[in-house]
């Protein structure tokens, strides 16, 4: 169960990690309609957001995927001393993104965010600082915590991912996917901000 959970990808890769990493995006996508969830760049995760429509959320999944793959492939055929094929990198690094299926559903179950949300960009407005009852607290906590959690769990395997795909570990796989991540941010961004989603 701990090899599924934080590295699926030695049972799993090439086209059938593909065709699992297309079926998190898709279903991701479908839950961010229900909790107005953006994924607006490779690592970014805002509830409660703007609401959008199917494929605006489909689009920034797949711009995320598909950021992060080609900055990992073209680092990957740098530095491995092994074949490192596309289909293996696009899929792992598909498939990895699946704790964010859960990111997605947090503020379905968090009723107060709105209030959260709305008191927050009030005072911002005004400048002053918003007041939140015990509940409404709770929840923030809960969305903040829980969603960290799942985007720390989503990195973890976006690095084994890498190491798999790519063959790279230790030293020279650590830097250089935290390099790779970094401009897979930025590209990212940019992609986003070109086809005028954010």
């Amino acid at each position: 169960m701990k090899k599924w959970l934080l590295n699926p990808f030695e049972y799993i890769a090439g086209l059938k990690a593909s065709l699992i990493g297309l079926a998190v995006i898709i279903l991701t996508s479908a839950f961010c309609i229900l909790s107005s969830t953006h994924f607006d760049g490779v690592i970014d995760f805002h509830p409660k957001a703007a609401h959008g429509y199917f494929l605006l959320y489909l689009t920034e999944n797949i711009i995320d995927v598909i950021s992060i793959t080609l900055v990992l492939y073209i680092l990957g055929r740098i530095l491995s001393k092994s074949s490192v094929r596309f289909i293996d990198v696009f899929g792992t690094q598909a498939f990895a993104r699946y704790p964010l299926t859960f990111a997605a559903l947090l503020a379905v179950f968090s009723p107060d965010m709105n209030t959260i949300l709305n008191k927050t960009m009030q005072n911002k407005n005004i400048g002053g600082a918003a007041s939140f009852s015990p509940n409404e607290l709770a929840s923030l906590i809960f969305i903040s915590v829980i969603g960290l959690l799942l985007i720390i769990w989503t990195i973890f395997l976006m690095y084994k991912a890498y190491s798999v795909s790519c063959n790279l570990n230790k030293a020279k796989g650590i830097v250089s996917f935290a390099c790779g991540l970094i401009i897979a941010e930025i590209l990212s961004k940019i992609l986003l901000k070109i086809f005028a989603f954010v």
